[in-house]
């Protein structure tokens, strides 16, 4: 799917504003329900009495119409400020999620297969942390030294630097 970053936020403050338009709208009348009373006007008797309760007691229809408007426009506001942290991934300027869902899986694919050919850098449990250094990328990597598993403390970065290049296990 192709997302329009520009177009959904116009559509979404477009609902923002009409939504919110229909909500004072619900309210107004509401209001005017309310208000209603034929005695103000010299109409008394039981017949404008019962006119009164009659359209007295749809305000409440309306004010739940009203509240209902609100949520909306509040809804389409958080999606609004949501589509704000949007970042254009194409050249037009829109966001394909078909694509980035297929470079994740991608980019999993690659973590799972590195994970697999290197069982002793990674295990469950165990964190990286830098430990001695031979000075070149490669002798790092594949002699030994820079990064080496041990035990995990609790969050990335925080683990325990070892002396040897084995897994200890946690």
């Amino acid at each position: 799917m192709r997302i329009d970053i520009i177009g959904l936020k116009d559509a979404l403050e477009k609902n923002v504003g009409v939504w919110d338009a229909r909500a004072e709208e619900a309210e107004r009348l509401a209001a005017r329900l309310e208000a209603f009373d034929p005695a103000s006007l010299g109409l008394e008797g039981e017949g404008y009495s019962a006119l009164r309760e009659r359209v007295t007691s749809h305000a409440p229809f309306a004010k739940s119409q009203a509240s209902l408007l609100r949520s909306l426009s509040e809804g389409c506001a958080r999606n609004l400020d949501a589509a704000a942290l949007l970042e254009p991934f194409e050249p037009d300027g829109s966001v394909d999620t078909d694509h980035l869902s297929d470079e994740l899986s991608r980019a999993r694919s690659e973590l799972d297969e590195g994970l697999y050919r290197h069982p002793p850098l990674l295990r469950a449990g165990h964190a990286l942390s830098p430990g001695p250094s031979s000075g070149t990328l490669e002798s790092d990597l594949f002699e030994g030294g820079g990064w080496m598993a041990s035990p995990s403390r609790g969050s990335r970065g925080s683990s325990t630097p070892t002396s040897s290049s084995t897994v200890t296990p946690g």
